[in-house]
């Protein structure tokens, strides 16, 4: 939903001029007041707000979720995010907000954050100030038909699955690895997806991350959407007044937000690497209220340091860049082919493998009449990185190999004969066939933290970058 935010910011008043900037509908909230080129907090919302007697059509599952998960009425916080600028250095700290943590929404008791917005943007500003110590400068709301518009409008954002995922739920579906071009449908049930299910080549997979796991995702898209908004450039007239159009009709922004704020920011922001972006998110922990209800409880000694950053307490994160994803065996899904002839080989090393963290596929034989001299691993496009990081955690180390008869992201470790593999127990459970793990293994992504580059886990399947050496859009 953020994309809105940046398209507008990125050359969209100054392609398409004041006259449409100022058709974009207003919003009269009492906000704190900051200086024009002083660091600025963006309140940014994406809202589910619907008309339930729609027809619903192709989209329907990404707009509406299935029937359980709509919302008996008004509307709600989908995604909230909160963007802080400050065009001294020139940096762009993003703070996603669960839609389940449990906040003081009004005196009285407690509530899902997401539910506050139920009562006017007004409310979620005062909840988030009084519960976060996050004071907001400004405000923009987008609504899912303003998201796919704007991704349309930017001929859809470029994402690499290392192996196929689904969300019945939003009708996500993607059913090979490889490189995507989302459009406003797909980009929209991948945005809201809290249902996924992947594949290890054998059953479908569920990844029980929930909200925490879509934030991780949502994550790695803004930045690749952002990428996108800013290869336009200042001179992409057409482009700019297309986006900005969708605006107009799905996009509501605070009325002090000021023209000449907009081209200021515009200026300063236009060369912006996406890259450069820095994520933030809280420390929560899952808890039961008294009613049975399920949320996200803000653990304020491990928050401190973030939200002191957005509450201008502390200097913003001192990093050039910041890559969405760290490779590791998580990320890796291996077919294991018995070429040795020693009965239950390549059960007993896919074994091995997942107990360092590898996903397993397939496990079976090599082809009829292939006779192996050497372990040797397979690889189809696009996973060269990921078969290299598979050999260096066998010993011997064999060789790599492309093959382009092999699906794209294909991974195949073909055994000669017993391989070692430092760490891995002989008896950890397979994860491949009737035994796979029903849970998602968490991959590692570099987020801020507490203010600095440090590698941290995230929560769910860290979806959208390429490896190594691909390169998606």
């Amino acid at each position: 939903m953020i994309v809105a935010f940046f398209a507008l910011l990125i050359g969209g008043v100054i392609a398409w001029g004041v006259v449409q900037f100022n058709r974009i509908d207003r919003e009269e909230l009492d906000l704190e007041a900051a200086a024009s080129m002083d660091p600025q907090n963006f309140l940014v919302v994406g809202s589910d707000t619907r008309d339930l007697g729609e027809e619903e059509g192709v989209d329907a599952g990404g707009i509406y979720g299935n029937a359980s998960e709509r919302p008996p009425g008004g509307k709600r916080a989908d995604t909230i995010v909160i963007a802080r600028l400050d065009p001294g250095p020139g940096t762009i700290e993003l703070l996603s907000v669960p839609r389940d943590l449990l906040v003081d929404a009004k005196k009285g008791g407690g509530h899902r954050i997401n539910s506050a917005y139920n009562d006017g943007a007004q409310n979620l500003v005062d909840t988030i100030e009084r519960n976060l110590g996050i004071p907001i400068n400004h405000y923009v709301e987008v609504n899912f038909n303003g998201f796919k518009g704007l991704v349309e409008a930017l001929g859809g954002v470029p994402l690499y699955f290392d192996r196929p995922v689904r969300d019945e739920m939003t009708g996500l579906d993607i059913d090979k690895a490889g490189c995507y071009e989302l459009d406003g449908v797909q980009a929209l049930a991948f945005a809201r997806s809290r249902h996924l299910e992947y594949s290890n080549g054998v059953k479908w997979l569920t990844d029980p991350s929930g909200d925490l796991g879509r934030i991780t995702r949502q994550q790695v898209f803004l930045r690749r959407a952002l990428g996108e908004v800013t290869k336009l450039g200042l001179d992409d007239v057409n482009s700019l007044r297309v986006l900005t159009g969708v605006a107009v009709n799905n996009v509501t922004i605070d009325d002090d937000l000021g023209t000449s704020d907009m081209i200021a920011m515009a200026r300063r922001f236009a060369a912006f690497d996406a890259e450069a972006m820095v994520v933030h998110r809280l420390t929560t922990v899952p808890i039961r209220t008294k009613s049975g209800a399920a949320v996200l409880e803000m653990s304020r000694a491990e928050s401190q340091p973030v939200l002191d950053i957005f509450s201008g307490k502390a200097e913003a994160s001192k990093v050039e860049t910041v890559p969405s994803t760290t490779l590791g065996p998580a990320n890796v899904t291996v077919d294991v082919q018995n070429g040795a002839g020693v009965p239950g080989l390549a059960r007993k090393i896919a074994d091995r493998l997942a107990s360092v963290g590898f996903v397993i596929g397939e496990v079976g034989n090599t082809a009829e009449g292939e006779h192996l001299k050497a372990t040797t691993i397979v690889h189809g496009a696009g996973a060269e990185a990921q078969a290299v990081l598979l050999a260096s955690k066998l010993s011997p180390t064999p060789q790599v190999k492309a093959d382009n008869d092999l699906a794209v992201g294909k991974v195949v470790l073909k055994l000669a004969a017993e391989p070692n593999i430092p760490g891995s127990s002989a008896t950890a459970p397979s994860t491949a066939g009737a035994s796979a793990t029903t849970a998602a293994p968490p991959t590692t992504a570099a987020t801020s933290g507490a203010g600095t580059n440090t590698p941290e886990k995230t929560v769910g399947l860290n979806i959208g970058d390429p490896p190594p050496g691909v390169t998606c859009g």
